[in-house]
C-alpha cells in the first residue's frame, strides 16, 4: 500500500487475490414479494446512482381474493380500479396491485409496474411491496416473483505506483474495526535463475491522518520466483512510515505457522483489538488456510497513537511487480508471468453501523507512464450501514 517491503521481491498493501479468469459481471437476485406483507426487504443494497432492474419472472395477486380478480405487477386496469375502495392505496395515483419499490424509505418511492431499469436515488436496502396500505391487507393473496439486477459499482481509478486494489475510506473521527478479504494462492512460474516474477496478495488497515505516525498491520500471501525457482509463503507485517522499535518492521517476515502452496484456498483479516494500558494500539492480524488451518500474530503500535490516526481506511491489494525500476521504459520479462485476472472476493471493511456509507477508492498501477494493472468495477457491492463489501479482479496488462 504507501509502505514498501523489501522481504525478497515484496512490496505489499491490502487484499484478496484468486487465479480465475471471471470478468465482472452483473449481479442478479430473484425474491418472492408477497401481497399479504407491506415492505419486504429483497437483499439488495444499492449505491446511490447505481443502475438496477426489476423485471417480473412470474405469480399473479389480488388485493381482494372475494371480489376482485388476479393481476399481475401492473396492477388493475382503471375501470377494475375504479370498482375499489379508493381509500387502501398506498400510492394514490397509481391503480391497485401495482409493485412499487422504495431505498430505505418513502422519500425514495419508485413504480416499478411490470419492470424497468432505475436509477438509485440514495444508498441502500432495496424493498418491494404491492400498492395496498398495511392496513388492508388481510383480504389479499399471492405473489409474484421478481429479479433484481445490479451492475458492478464503477469507480474512477486512482494512480498508485505500486499495487492495484481497493481502498474504503473512514471520515475523520470514524474508526474501522476490521478489513478481509479472500483469494487463490496464484501460481508463479519461473523461466530462469534472473526471473523476478511475483504476485504478493495482502489486507490491511492503515492510518492517513499524519503520515509521520501512520501504521499498517496487514497480512497476505506472496508467489515469487528465487534463483529460477518457485517460492510461495505467508506473510505479515506492522510497517511504519518511521520503523523505531521491533514492534514494526521495514520488512515482511514469514507466518511460519503456515504452509502456503499455489491453488490454496486463503482468507485473511486484520481487526483492532483495542489499546494498551500506555496508549498503543493493537491489532490481530489472521490468515485460514482452505478452511482448516488458521494462524495469527498479535501486532501493535510501537509508540502512543490516537486510534483514528491507525484505522482511517482498509484495504484489498494486489502486487504483481518486483521492487526494481523500469530498465529503458521496459519492465523485466518475468513480470508477465501471471496472464490470468487475480479474484479478490469478500472484500470486506467493518466500522460503526450508524455510519451510512464510507469513501471507496479504486487504485490502479500506474508507473512512469506506463499502465502495469487494472481493477474491474466492485462486484456484488454493499456500502452501508457501517460495512463496505464487494470483489474485483485484478489484470496485469504490461507485456
Amino acid at each position: 500500500m504507501r509502505f514498501v517491503c523489501s522481504r525478497g521481491a515484496l512490496l505489499w498493501s491490502i487484499a484478496c487475490a484468486l487465479t480465475l479468469g471471471l470478468a465482472p459481471s452483473a449481479h442478479a437476485v430473484s425474491d418472492t414479494v408477497s401481497a399479504t406483507q407491506g415492505w419486504q426487504q429483497t437483499g439488495v443494497d444499492l449505491v446511490q446512482g447505481q443502475q438496477f432492474t426489476v423485471e417480473t419472472l412470474g405469480g399473479n395477486w389480488t388485493v381482494d381474493f372475494r371480489n376482485f380478480p388476479y393481476v399481475g405487477p401492473a396492477g388493475y386496469d382503471s375501470a377494475t380500479d375504479a370498482l375499489i375502495f379508493q381509500g387502501c392505496k398506498y400510492k394514490s395515483a397509481l391503480p391497485y396491485g401495482r409493485l412499487l419499490a422504495r431505498i430505505v424509505d418513502d422519500n425514495t418511492l419508485t413504480d416499478i409496474g411490470t419492470g424497468a431499469t432505475f436509477s438509485a436515488a440514495r444508498s441502500g436496502p432495496l424493498s418491494l411491496r404491492i400498492n395496498d396500505i398495511d392496513g388492508c391487507l388481510g383480504d389479499n393473496d399471492g405473489n409474484l416473483t421478481v429479479r433484481i439486477t445490479t451492475p458492478p459499482v464503477a469507480t474512477v481509478p486512482n494512480r498508485q505506483e505500486l499495487w492495484s486494489g481497493y481502498e474504503t475510506l473512514a471520515p475523520s473521527g470514524v474508526n474501522l474495526a476490521k478489513v478481509s478479504a479472500s483469494w487463490t494462492v496464484p501460481t508463479v512460474t519461473c523461466s530462469g535463475p534472473s526471473d523476478v516474477a511475483r504476485a504478493a496478495a495482502w489486507v490491511g488497515l492503515t492510518g492517513g491522518l499524519n503520515r509521520q505516525k501512520a501504521w499498517l498491520p496487514q497480512i497476505g500471501t506472496n508467489s515469487f520466483c528465487q534463483l529460477g525457482s518457485p517460492h510461495y509463503e505467508a506473510v505479515f507485517q506492522m510497517a511504519t512510515k518511521n520503523c523505531l522499535s521491533l514492534n514494526c518492521s521495514p520488512d515482511a517476515k514469514p507466518l511460519t505457522s503456515l504452509s502456503v502452496s499455489p491453488g490454496d484456498d486463503e482468507a485473511a483479516s486484520v481487526q483492532y483489538t483495542g489499546a494498551s494500558s500506555t496508549g498503543e494500539q493493537r491489532f490481530q492480524v489472521t490468515l485460514t488456510v482452505n478452511s482448516t488451518t488458521t494462524a495469527g500474530v498479535a501486532l501493535q503500535t510501537d509508540a502512543k497513537v490516537a486510534r483514528n490516526e491507525v484505522t482511517a481506511s482498509g484495504v484489498a491489494a494486489v502486487e504483481l511487480q518486483p521492487e526494481l525500476p523500469l530498465l529503458g521504459g521496459v519492465f523485466p520479462a518475468g513480470l508477465a508471468q501471471f496472464p490470468s485476472p487475480i479474484f479478490v472476493r469478500n472484500y470486506g471493511v467493518d466500522g460503526p453501523a450508524s455510519m451510512s456509507r464510507y469513501g471507496l477508492v479504486r487504485h490502479e498501477m500506474h508507473r512512469k507512464g506506463t499502465l502495469l494493472a487494472i481493477n474491474s468495477d466492485l462486484m456484488d457491492p454493499t456500502l452501508s450501514g457501517g460495512k463496505t463489501s464487494g470483489s474485483f479482479t485484478v489484470t496485469w496488462k504490461h507485456r
